[in-house]
């Protein structure tokens, strides 16, 4: 290993090595960009937290939750709702049975399929027909506005 250039000392005449300094140094690389520089500065706010994290209370954990986070529970709610009663589902019943519920979902689910392959392109078309002259007029108007 002699003719390793690491293991080699240094040239007579050269500084002594800082003490502080690793044999292999590893750049130290943060995420933070700073005015289109990047730094390993620590960032000020992170200091505050380090010695007193924030512990969130169980309320928080479970219903701190934003305005599209209710919006899409009410649109899964809506949705399972209206897909058990098209399968005609009543847990509150007293025949009802889980396999009796599975196997009347499955028919439902292929229902639905069938509906849409036969007529669901009406609607797509409709859709279409409202809908991209809108997007097309707010994407023209908006091209100013984009970088």
């Amino acid at each position: 290993m002699a003719d390793d250039p690491l293991s080699t000392p240094p040239p007579p005449g050269s500084p002594p090595p800082d003490p502080s300094a690793s044999e292999h140094p590893v750049p130290v690389i943060d995420a933070r960009r700073e005015g289109g520089v990047w730094t390993a500065e620590p960032h000020p706010l992170d200091a505050q937290y380090e010695d007193h994290p924030h512990q969130r209370s169980i309320r928080e954990k479970m219903f701190d939750i934003t305005a599209w986070g209710w919006i899409k529970l009410a649109g899964l709610c809506l949705a399972v709702g209206a897909l058990l009663r098209v399968a005609d589902i009543n847990p509150f019943s007293p025949g009802f049975t889980l396999g009796g519920a599975l196997a009347s979902l499955a028919k439902a689910v292929g229902d639905i399929a069938a509906w849409a392959v036969v007529y669901g392109w009406l609607p797509a078309l409709l859709g279409v027909i409202v809908v991209m002259p809108i997007w097309l007029l707010w994407r023209l108007l908006s091209v100013p506005f984009r970088r």
